[in-house]
């Protein structure tokens, strides 16, 4: 029986025949990854169903990422008020590619900010859910699975 399931028999259903296979398959220990169902992730990292980005995740990694750079948590605010205020994939893109700077004052120079450790991948949390609500404003859409690198949806 599926460790995702309860219950004595499983339904046949895009759930239990989809969804759960393909997390199961991301829990092994080839691939590390670990789940908590939407519940959960709601209850712990987010404030309402409008914000995608894992915020206490996030603002961790950002201090543990960046030694030095992104010192406490203060910092970690500036670069998450940045980060939700992006509209433009391209620059997503230049950000989880570790590719941008930031200034925090001006007596200091800009520095990188890392999002994703790509040399030591184990540096990485990731997380994955199932079920995950989005309310889009219009409408609300959810997710069948859904995975966060460091506290940020892919």
């Amino acid at each position: 029986m599926s460790t995702l399931t309860t219950g004595t028999a499983k339904r046949w259903n895009e759930e239990n025949t989809v969804e759960h296979p393909i997390i199961e398959w991301l829990l092994t220990p080839e691939l590390g990854w670990r789940f908590e169902d939407q519940v959960a992730v709601n209850e712990r990292y987010r404030t309402d169903e409008v914000e995608v980005l894992l915020l206490p995740i996030l603002r961790q990694k950002l201090k543990d990422l960046n030694p030095g750079v992104v010192t406490d948590d203060a910092r970690a605010e500036v670069i998450l008020t940045k980060l939700r205020g992006i509209r433009d994939n391209a620059e997503w893109f230049a950000w989880m590619r570790n590719e941008e700077t930031y200034k925090f004052s001006a007596e200091e120079s800009a520095q990188a900010i890392k999002l994703i450790d790509y040399d030591e991948l184990t540096e990485n949390d990731f997380l994955s859910t199932n079920q995950f609500w989005v309310d889009g404003g219009d409408h609300r859409i959810r997710t069948d699975v859904l995975l966060f690198v460091n506290g940020i949806p892919l």
